[in-house]
């Protein structure tokens, strides 16, 4: 029977890891065997597909966000008429309602750089401090109330109550979220644990050899599928070392240059030398961006060439003891069946 290495499936992406979960408990679902508890534990493993199809690879845009968006905007509109309402009373025939009106602009000028425009926390903020002073000063409620405005203040403070509710309902069901995927993947990598050592205690212990032959030909149907997938996460591993070994040799080259030293005098109509930030900043902006663009297109061939390996490559760059070990300590450990 063939050793099955699984311990590389904790590494898979969410997506990877619930295909591979549900194709691994198929294989053995589809097996002839009547053992008890291989089927046992097969359903164990196909129970955690549902919540596995849940997870994502990225992070939704969760569902409140829109909702929230909304009455945010609702909110900013309220306050737009509310400020409007006041300004076009200044204009008012009657006179106690100008000055009602002139005293209210007094109110709210403080709050308008940040209270018309729509956003969850600072305007929320705003706000609370604008019904704060409405509550603290009995003038104010006198003139909003001469003004019929304390209805548009109420369902403003309403919506800014939902709003608030609604942030802290989100943090609760992402913090929510999180902690059930990893549960949910931590239970799906256990029973896959657990299906895969019922396999080889039928194999050792079984008396039945058309069932031990069972055993041997589902361990080659699983190792045949982990292949994909195994080699999927390699190509993505290398990738990512290989970007970190681009970094550090522009960081080399770049810190090699800069020991060095640069005198760059540029003159200006042969008269006036131009400001030193200026030759800086065109130095670093124009003449460093192609040149660290050339440097990693360079690093990056003799990578695929395999030249940037040993004492001769570029800079004399070449893999550390640290190197090496970081890619002994990528090799996926091979614990699993025997």
């Amino acid at each position: 029977m063939e050793k099955i290495h699984v311990s590389f499936v904790k590494d898979l992406r969410n997506r990877e890891f619930s295909l591979l979960t549900d194709n691994i408990a198929e294989i053995v679902a589809k097996s002839t065997s009547e053992n008890e508890s291989l089927k046992k534990a097969t359903q164990n493993l196909q129970s955690h597909y549902k919540k596995l199809l849940q997870l994502k690879d990225t992070k939704p845009r969760h569902y409140l966000t829109r909702i929230i968006k909304e009455k945010v905007d609702n909110r900013t509109e309220y306050l737009v008429c509310l400020r409007m309402s006041i300004e076009s009373l200044l204009l008012s025939p009657i006179p106690q309602e100008r000055v009602a009106a002139e005293r209210l602009m007094y109110w709210i000028d403080p709050y308008r750089k940040v209270l018309f425009k729509p956003s969850i926390v600072v305007q929320t903020q705003a706000v609370e401090f604008l019904n704060l002073d409405k509550s603290e000063s009995k003038t104010i409620q006198e003139h909003t109330a001469l003004l019929n405005l304390d209805y548009i203040l109420d369902v403003v403070v309403s919506e800014t109550e939902e709003i608030k509710s609604l942030v802290t309902a989100r943090v609760e069901d992402k913090a929510l979220r999180a902690t059930n995927g990893k549960q949910v993947r931590a239970a799906a990598y256990y029973d896959l644990r657990v299906l895969l050592d019922a396999m080889r205690t039928i194999y050792n212990l079984s008396s039945n050899e058309q069932e031990v032959e069972e055993m041997v030909k589902l361990s080659e149907k699983i190792n045949e599928n982990l292949k994909s997938f195994r080699r999927e996460l390699r190509s993505r591993n290398t990738k990512r070392n290989n970007k970190k070994k681009i970094d550090v040799a522009v960081e080399k080259m770049v810190g090699s240059e800069a020991d060095e030293g640069v005198d760059l005098v540029v003159f200006k109509d042969d008269e006036e030398l131009l400001d030193e930030a200026e030759v800086s900043s065109k130095f670093s902006t124009h003449n460093f961006k192609e040149a660290d663009s050339e440097l990693r297109l360079d690093i990056t061939n003799q990578l695929k060439n395999g030249s940037l390996k040993g004492s001769g490559g570029i800079m004399g760059f070449s893999p550390t003891i640290d190197d090496k070990k970081q890619e002994s300590d990528n090799k996926f450990p091979s614990f699993g069946m025997s």
